[in-house]
């Protein structure tokens, strides 16, 4: 049960729940996301430029960590393994009368005076697929007073999918560029639609405009259509901007077509095709001409910079590069996003299940290193182990190892490198089984993994880094026999060990370790709460862990989750909705309907819609699951919120101007 009352959660739970709707987008003038905490500097791994470029201030690559992946993609691998008890689903005329008595209350919620609440209330209604509101979300589509509430509407009538909805999506003319760019991802956000839809997507791609032409590029990524392909690789070649570009890409590998193996590899070996790619050569130009100013030569507006700024779909440019174009030049910007495009490339190659991808990986893996590089190594890693080839396993095992093939300890920057969370992560995926039309099947040597998995757990000198990934890629195996290594190397942690423990309590969760129950009761209490980061990211493990562990012993657990601080909060929804605990109806719909607060009454809508939500794993995640995360896009990066609005809105965020 859900205390009736403004407990300490609830007042949290409000004073921070502007959040839930569109992250940047419509906040009330003096009202703003509370302030991430500053993350420690990533030093450089590659030496200072020659002295001929003293003038120089270079600008480095933020640090990505395997827990970016796991938070844009974990929703497919959120599974309930159950051992050796039946599977016990509510009742579905129970389930039926709690889901109308949700959709009444919020249907009756988008009267609201509150303009949080009405939005909450629509995204709920979408997720929950409800069709007998299409016609109000229409309505708040097109004349609702306030943008924000209107971009989410559009959002949810493209998750309603249902013949209404996609009509009114597809034959409006939206004057406003964003709720145009909202009704283009709103079509990609549904399944049906047939041809018509893809026409539609095609043509917004050949647009001139950058905010709808990216989500186009996105929404074609399940589409299938022979034309497809070939226009995808037209715009990857020829659209300067790199926004663009990138979606272009991913959604090229989307397509398992054959012949986009080759320029997906040259992009991603960064050949002299990939180099010649339209956006290549602009970030090519800005980066000379940034030098050019360094040497004293004088620069005219107008030039590479400002036509790659031009076609930024980014609200601010960061004030390094809003500096005159002859006063002491930032480099770095350009070779970011080269080695983002490059990133962009190793995830499309995972999703092309070709085996020449695995080959192109590894050829991408064993390149030279430099301080741009773990951008797009860190992709390419993570795809070698989605393609389950044997030799990109063993590529994966020399990443995770602490040593190298001499057997002598790597070196401090090779220890503490992302790759090597990424390479346990991406272990995990290659020791899941393997479903075919026969039956589940091993990949070699999945065994010779877990153990090595289990090693990098166990090792108390490692990285709490590389500990939490092996922790969690133990549990992506799936594999309820890795519980003999497992129970032996989680006893070397402490509860007291953020965010360690909480991904031990996850990945023992997701191979159904019901022993965890006490552990994570005594872990998660209001007396041991942490509002730092890594006691955030520990303790939403542990309730997600509670979620799919799938046992209705975890409930009293979850009910006192609610007075932690809001990013547990938020996940307890998620916990309660793998758990199939329908009864929190109730208590749900009364907060929405009485709360004084209108930020915690939108705070229970957005609950309802993921209780009830339609698919799982849920549509929305289609927003995120196989991104590009470290691409900024001021136009999307709201949409992709409302499917993690922790990943959006604090984690990434914290990177502050440094994630542009």
């Amino acid at each position: 049960m859900i205390a009736r009352r403004d407990s300490r959660g609830w007042a949290r739970s409000a004073a921070a729940a502007v959040l839930l709707v569109l992250a940047g987008v419509g906040l009330p003038h003096g009202e703003a996301p509370p302030k991430p905490p500053a993350t420690p500097p990533t030093p450089p791994t590659t030496p200072t430029p020659p002295p001929r470029y003293a003038k120089l201030d270079y600008v480095w690559p933020v640090r990505w960590s395997w827990v970016h992946w796991w938070e844009a993609n974990r929703a497919p691998y959120l599974e309930t393994i159950r051992q050796g008890r039946p599977v016990q689903k509510p009742d579905e005329a129970v389930r039926a009368a709690y889901r109308k008595k949700a959709v009444e209350a919020l249907i009756k919620a988008m009267d609201s005076p509150a303009w949080q609440i009405r939005a909450s209330a629509a995204l709920a209604l979408g997720r929950m697929s409800e069709a007998s509101a299409a016609g109000r979300l229409i309505q708040a589509a097109r004349g609702d007073g306030r943008q924000a509430v209107r971009l989410v509407a559009l959002t949810a009538i493209g998750l309603i999918d249902c013949d209404e909805g996609r009509k009114f999506l597809l034959t409006n003319s939206f004057d406003v560029a964003a709720e145009r760019e909202a009704a283009m991802l709103a079509v990609g956000l549904g399944t049906a639609g047939g041809a018509g839809v893809t026409v539609g997507l095609q043509k917004a791609l050949s647009s001139g405009d950058v905010g709808c032409a990216t989500a186009a590029a996105w929404g074609l990524r399940r589409r299938s259509d022979p034309a497809n392909a070939p226009l995808l690789l037209e715009r990857v070649r020829k659209s300067p901007s790199p926004w663009i570009a990138s979606e272009a890409i991913l959604s090229l590998g989307r397509q398992k077509a054959a012949a986009s193996i080759k320029p997906l590899a040259d992009i991603l070996l960064a050949t002299k095709w990939g180099g010649s790619i339209a956006a290549n050569r602009l970030l090519a130009a800005a980066h000379e001409e940034r030098l050019e100013v360094s040497r004293g030569t004088p620069v005219r507006g107008g030039g590479p910079l400002a036509a790659l700024w031009r076609r930024s779909p980014n609200r601010r440019v960061p004030k390094a590069i809003q500096r005159s174009p002859n006063g002491d030049p930032t480099v770095g910007y350009e070779r970011i996003y080269a080695a983002r495009l490059r990133a962009s490339a190793a995830i499309a190659l995972g999703q092309t299940a070709h085996p020449a991808a695995s080959r192109v990986l590894i050829e991408a893996l064993e390149g030279p290193d430099d301080a741009f590089t773990d951008l797009h190594k860190g992709m390419a890693v993570l795809s070698l182990g989605r393609l389950g080839d044997p030799k990109g396993a063993a590529v994966l095992l020399s990443i995770l190892s602490p040593t190298d093939k001499r057997g002598v300890r790597k070196s401090s920057a090779a220890k503490w490198s992302p790759l090597r969370g990424n390479a346990a992560l991406a272990l995990g995926l290659y020791g899941r089984p393997v479903k075919t039309p026969q039956g589940p099947r091993d990949r070699l040597h999945f065994d010779k993994v877990c153990e090595k998995l289990c090693e990098r757990l166990a090792d108390r000198e490692e990285s709490a880094e590389v500990r939490s990934a092996a922790a969690v890629a133990l549990g992506l195996t799936g594999r309820t026999a890795n519980l003999r290594y497992f129970h032996k190397a989680a006893a070397t942690v402490a509860l007291r060990e953020d965010p360690l423990a909480g991904y031990v309590l996850l990945g023992r969760a997701m191979l159904a370790d019901n022993n965890i129950l006490p552990a994570a009761g005594k872990y998660l209490t209001v007396a041991t709460d942490k509002a730092t980061m890594a006691g955030i990211l520990g303790r939403r493990a542990a309730v997600l862990g509670l979620g799919v562990l799938g046992n209705e012993q975890a409930l009293p657990i979850l009910r006192t989750c609610w007075d932690l601080n809001y990013y547990v909060a938020r996940e307890v929804a998620l916990a309660y909705a793998l758990l199939g605990a329908i009864n929190v109806t109730d208590q749900l719909v009364w907060l929405l309907e009485t709360h004084g607060k209108p930020l915690a009454r939108a705070f229970a809508g957005r609950c309802l819609g993921e209780l009830f939500s339609a698919s799982r794993p849920p549509r929305l995640s289609l927003l995120i699951n196989g991104s590009n995360y470290t691409v900024r896009n001021d136009r999307t990066a709201p949409y992709c919120a409302l499917a993690n609005e922790f990943l959006y809105t604090y984690f990434i965020a914290a990177f502050g101007e440094t994630w542009w």
